[in-house]
C-alpha cells in the first residue's frame, strides 16, 4: 500500500504485466466501476520500465487481479469444460452462480476474459 491508499503490483514477467495493464485500460475506457455490485480497482499509474501497476483499493465484494485476463477472447488453453465448471462450483460453493454472472457481465460489457477464475479474484463477503 502507498501513502495515497493505493496498492502496488510489481511484475517479473512482461506478458502478464501487459495483459493486466491492457485490462485496466479497457476497464477505464468502458467505465466499469463495478459489476453486479462487485467493485473493480481503478488504475492510477504504471511504469512500463519497472513493470509496476498502481491501483485503487477496493473492498469486498470485489473483482481483482487481471494478470490472467485476455481482451476480446478466451484463449484455447483456458477453455471452460464441464470439469472446469465442476471444480469452480466446488471452489465457490453457494457463490458459484453469482460468480458466473459476474464473469459473464465482464465478458459482455468489457470483452475481458479471465483465464484464472478463483476465489482470490472474485471475492465475496464472508458469511
Amino acid at each position: 500500500m502507498t501513502s495515497d491508499l493505493s496498492a502496488i503490483k510489481v511484475y517479473g514477467e512482461r506478458r502478464g504485466y501487459l495483459r493486466e495493464l491492457a485490462a485496466y485500460k479497457r476497464i477505464e475506457d468502458r467505465q466499469l466501476e463495478e459489476l453486479r455490485g462487485f467493485k473493480i480497482p481503478r488504475i492510477q499509474g504504471w511504469s512500463n520500465e519497472l513493470m509496476v501497476l498502481e491501483m485503487s483499493i477496493v473492498h469486498v465484494p470485489c473483482l481483482l487481479d487481471f494478470g490472467g485476463a485476455y481482451l476480446d477472447f478466451l484463449p484455447e488453453h483456458a477453455l471452460r469444460d464441464d470439469e472446469w465448471h465442476q471444480e469452480k462450483a466446488e471452489e465457490f460453493g453457494d457463490n458459484w452462480e453469482e460468480a458466473k454472472l459476474v464473469i459473464t457481465e465482464l465478458e459482455i460489457r468489457g470483452e475481458i476474459f479471465l483465464s484464472d477464475v478463483n476465489t482470490g479474484n472474485i471475492k465475496f463477503p464472508a458469511k
